[in-house]
């Protein structure tokens, strides 16, 4: 065993040398950016970093040998329980995540042992890790809301077949009863209800980001003048609106329904936070994000260009617990009875769904600002479709195939469908689809599927059926997003009444047989 002893052909370092390697010691320890502090047992600061010194605006020697309530009055007495249960064990602790101020502290405590193995001393070095415990915090919370959407998109989706089967039943019951009745009355207040119903669910698949989309190209600053025209008669004549739109035209590729839906939730927010009267204004302004990611406004945008749009009110504002869950679905800072706590989270599904970013500013009484930043594209605008009237629907004699895994929601439609002359086989996944399918030797005219489905869903469905019929149409019909549906299928979205089913089936089979003769 070696000895703790100097051999005695072993100097002892003059104090010339000792003084250098100290002054050599110093310099490393000055370099780091880390705070590093020498303290004794009392809680006493013996010497600090240069770090340490400059955070605080004073010299290293005016910090030497003096008591740490001096400078650190608020945060002395809990950092000295830690430090004393390191003195006390004579073991260091790691990785002490702890908050000063504003700023975030990642420290190590380190015991200093005599030669006769007492604790003398404690080395604390402590590091800024802000940036990092808020780049976590931001995932943590992304996370926390894919997890919440990804629950909302399933409920919502399940809901969306119970309702359909609801507005089914509701329209079969209305028609066996006379049209004056009180029973016939009450089932028009319970369509109400069920269309209530169906209202929610699309906003919690606007958050889920599973809402069904219709994108196309549009111009951002017209329909945001379009919209704000038609919001001042919704927020009352205490709101004072501005708009001020870029000289530059924006465009991107979005829903402009959903996009008018979210100015409508953040002008509403907005009225909200404004009892007393205020200012709500809409700006539109090109927007160039470049590389260097610390010049970004949101942490995890792209470089590009992008059309800003900002909504920004005079009212009451938000603290900052607030921010940290307002995207949250069923988070409101309304009294009770006044929210949903959907708006909000609708508006972040939104902007998320149609390939934005979203970020807001505010303080308690100073007001709140969203920036809502949307890829702009080089695509002319669209040119919106004509609207049709809406004529009586005839009757067919075609042959359907309709696949559907809600057993009640398959019944009544093929009911309905039946009874308007149509021949119909059922599925109830795509597996039994394709069977069907194979059996029947006369002709399908139309494929009708739903698109989540077990075994085989409605898009793999589609996709091996017009391997063998290719000239039949397929129609989705589901209230669950999915990309492949996004842009040039037929859709038509759950919750749905029997009449837009049979308006929709009509007018697929109708364009088909033109299409074909022609």
């Amino acid at each position: 065993m070696k000895s703790g002893r100097k051999s005695s052909g072993e100097s002892e370092p003059s104090r010339e040398e000792l003084l250098r390697r100290c002054e050599e010691l110093q310099l490393i320890v000055d370099a780091f950016p880390a705070f590093v502090f020498y303290k004794d047992t009392k809680n006493g600061i013996r010497r600090v970093n240069r770090a340490v010194a400059d955070s605080l605006g004073v010299s290293a020697e005016e910090l030497a040998n003096t008591p740490t309530e001096r400078w650190f009055p608020e945060q002395a007495a809990e950092h000295y329980r830690g430090d004393l249960e390191v003195i006390e064990s004579g073991k260091p602790m790691l990785g002490i995540i702890e908050k000063t101020g504003k700023r975030w502290l990642e420290t190590a405590k380190l015991p200093q042992v005599d030669e006769h193995g007492n604790v003398t001393g404690i080395v604390v070095v402590s590091q800024d890790v802000t940036d990092r415990k808020q780049l976590e915090d931001r995932l943590l919370q992304a996370q926390k809301l894919e997890s919440i959407g990804r629950l909302a998109g399933g409920v919502a989706h399940d809901f969306n077949n119970l309702l359909t089967s609801i507005f089914g039943l509701i329209a079969v019951a209305q028609r066996e009863l006379p049209a004056n009745s009180l029973a016939h009355e009450y089932l028009a207040l319970l369509n109400l209800a069920a269309e209530g119903g169906a209202n929610l669910t699309k906003q919690l698949l606007a958050f889920a980001r599973r809402q069904i989309i219709a994108p196309q190209v549009i111009d951002v600053n017209s329909l945001v003048l379009e919209t704000s025209n038609l919001l001042q008669r919704v927020l009352g004549e205490d709101i004072d609106m501005s708009v001020d739109l870029s000289l530059t035209s924006l465009r991107v590729r979005a829903d402009p329904n959903q996009i008018s839906q979210l100015l409508l939730n953040l002008a509403l927010n907005a009225r909200d936070a404004m009892p007393k009267g205020g200012t709500l204004s809409f700006n539109t302004a090109p927007s160039q994000i470049e590389e260097d990611e610390s010049r970004r406004p949101l942490p995890e945008i792209t470089a590009g260009r992008y059309a800003l749009l900002t909504v920004r009110d005079t009212g009451q504002g938000l603290s900052d617990e607030a921010k940290a869950h307002l995207f949250e679905p069923f988070f409101t800072t309304k009294d009770f009875g006044k929210g949903t706590g959907l708006g909000l989270a609708m508006c972040y599904g939104i902007v998320k769904q149609n390939g934005g970013h979203i970020g807001v500013e505010s303080r308690l009484g100073a007001g709140t600002t969203f920036s809502i930043y949307l890829p702009e594209v080089e695509a002319p605008v669209d040119t919106p479709p004509s609207q049709r009237m809406n004529l009586p629907v005839e009757a067919g004699n075609e042959t359907l195939l309709f696949v559907e895994d809600d057993d009640l929601v398959r019944h009544l439609a093929v009911t309905e469908l039946s009874s308007r002359g149509y021949r119909l086989i059922t599925a109830s996944n795509g597996e039994e689809a394709l069977k069907a399918a194979a059996e029947h030797a006369g002709e399908i005219h139309l494929l009708i599927t739903d698109v989540i489905m077990p075994k085989m869903g409605g898009v793999e469905l589609a996709r091996e059926f017009k391997k063998t019929r290719p000239r039949a149409p397929v129609l989705y019909i589901s209230g669950y997003t999915n990309e492949a549906l996004a842009d040039g299928v037929h859709l038509l979205r759950k919750p749905f009444s029997h009449e837009a089913l049979l308006a929709r089936v009509r007018a697929i089979l109708d364009a088909n047989e033109s299409a074909s003769s022609g």
